[in-house]
């Protein structure tokens, strides 16, 4: 399963690429076929693929907005949606590819509108001009996408599991014990809580914006959506 990891810092003591690389050694595995990281002095983004689906290059990067995506993951409903975006006037460099579709759909559209896309996917793209980082994934959170946000040192790192961000050693390591709790009476933590203070997972359904250190959390769709079948309820009454 290919993974995504990054980070951005408005610190001038921390050391993006190295960071990048630390996070990156943590979560390799033997299974993936290539080394995709990208970086520069505010922020690093990294890919891991196994070179099934979308196999074109990471990050994908907009030559007229600099607009820079890592994106893991599957879009079903990719030819009808990305149709809806040519006619637009979106200009795409690759013939499939779900990042690709994504990053200019979250650009060109509201993100409320992630609610329409059928995929399951964790998507993370960085706009340069106004500095700001986005994360988001599917509405069932299928792929995780855990985040620390050091607010001393006006820093966010992210990645698919927690090992990439345990390794940038930003957090304390200190045991968050609400969340051994509800493990040991529940098989899992509550939320977005881990294991560890200050470690969070995002939550299904949901956008991350990160600018000027600041963070917020917006979701774009919740299970309250689904229609109900009325025949189905009739079979209850």
């Amino acid at each position: 399963m290919s993974k995504i990891c990054g980070l951005t810092s408005d610190d001038s003591n921390i050391q993006v690429p190295a960071l990048l690389d630390l996070m990156y050694q943590a979560s390799w595995h033997s299974c993936y076929q290539r080394r995709e990281v990208w970086s520069n002095d505010l922020v690093g983004l990294g890919h891991f693929g196994i070179g099934a689906v979308n196999i074109e290059p990471q990050p994908i990067f907009d030559g007229a907005s600099g607009v820079t995506t890592v994106f893991c993951g599957k879009i079903f409903d990719y030819d009808v949606k990305r149709r809806s975006l040519v006619e637009e006037g979106a200009s795409f460099q690759w013939q499939a590819n779900d990042g690709e579709f994504l990053s200019h759909w979250t650009s060109r559209r509201e993100i409320s509108t992630l609610r329409d896309i059928n995929g399951i996917f964790s998507l993370a793209v960085w706009h340069p001009v106004e500095r700001k980082l986005l994360l988001t994934g599917d509405r069932y959170g299928f792929r995780p996408l855990y985040y620390y946000h050091d607010k001393l040192r006006s820093t966010l790192a992210f990645a698919s599991d927690l090992k990439g961000i345990l390794a940038t050693g930003l957090s304390s390591l200190k045991v968050n014990w609400r969340a051994v709790n509800a493990f040991l009476h529940l098989g899992h933590p509550l939320g977005g809580d881990t294991l560890f203070e200050g470690i969070y997972r995002l939550p299904p359904a949901s956008v991350l914006t990160f600018q000027n250190n600041r963070l917020h959390i917006s979701r774009y769709w919740s299970l309250a959506e689904l229609p109900v079948q009325q025949s189905i309820c009739l079979l209850y009454t």
